[in-house]
């Protein structure tokens, strides 16, 4: 289901301590490269395996910190942060100082849901997203879908159980809600028999390791470590 989650220890290369600081550490301290989790996105766990042993690889400790999803986008903009998880590449549109590392690590499907099931089926995700006779509920931490919504009277919020009360209360037309923030619920207890799956996987979101740019030098090894760790997990027989 997902793809381009992927584990494992790349053990292939260790680089010398002169390497390390040319690749774009904070300095030759040791101190360690601050990575943010955003707090109300939910990654499969494989994720920050992946990104953690590949920055061990290159002899560079992580540290993770948990924030709010646009905290972490502004504080790495500034370079207060080193580096943020996982964003789609529109994120570089808003935040000059931010650039990718053009592996692709992480997919997630964004699920379509109503009360009913409607007698046309919905057009594409913008088309929807730009209709001002229906009303979406969306992930508001997804610069990628907010990029699409055109319509003022669409909610976005970063809470499944809003969502779903907004549509459960006649708010809005249709929720895109996180397939793993729907499991998530599903889990926690809530009861979600009511909804109605219009369409699996009607946006994919694709994730990137997002860098500050005063670390573009790191770009190429992480691109390397990332591809290399991913192929051989891929390669692994179920």
């Amino acid at each position: 289901m997902y793809a381009y989650l992927c584990i494992g220890v790349c053990l292939f290369l260790i680089l010398s301590q002169a390497d390390i600081t040319k690749a774009g550490t904070l300095d030759n301290t040791g101190e360690p490269f601050n990575i943010c989790t955003p707090l109300e996105l939910s990654y499969d766990p494989n994720l920050k395996d992946l990104v953690t042993s590949s920055y061990q690889t290159l002899n560079i400790k992580v540290q993770w910190q948990i924030l709010p999803a646009a905290r972490c986008l502004s504080m790495a903009n500034e370079g207060v942060l080193d580096a943020d998880l996982a964003r789609t590449p529109t994120v570089i549109e808003r935040y000059p100082n931010l650039i990718i590392v053009p592996v692709q690590i992480l997919s997630v499907g964004i699920d379509l849901y109503g009360l009913e099931t409607p007698e046309n089926m919905p057009p594409a995700p913008s088309k929807l997203l730009a209709n001002q006779s229906l009303t979406i509920a969306y992930p508001n931490n997804s610069v990628y879908i907010e990029n699409m919504v055109s319509n003022p009277n669409s909610i976005g919020t970063n809470s499944g159980e809003h969502m779903i009360k907004l549509l459960r209360k006649g708010r809005v037309d249709y929720i895109l809600i996180p397939r793993i923030e729907l499991q998530r619920l599903k889990k926690a207890g809530s009861n979600v028999d009511d909804l109605t799956l219009i369409r699996e996987n009607y946006v994919e979101i694709k994730g990137y390791h997002i860098l500050h740019r005063k670390h573009e030098a790191l770009v190429e090894k992480l691109e390397a470590e990332f591809k290399k760790t991913i192929a051989e997990r891929n390669s692994m027989p179920d």
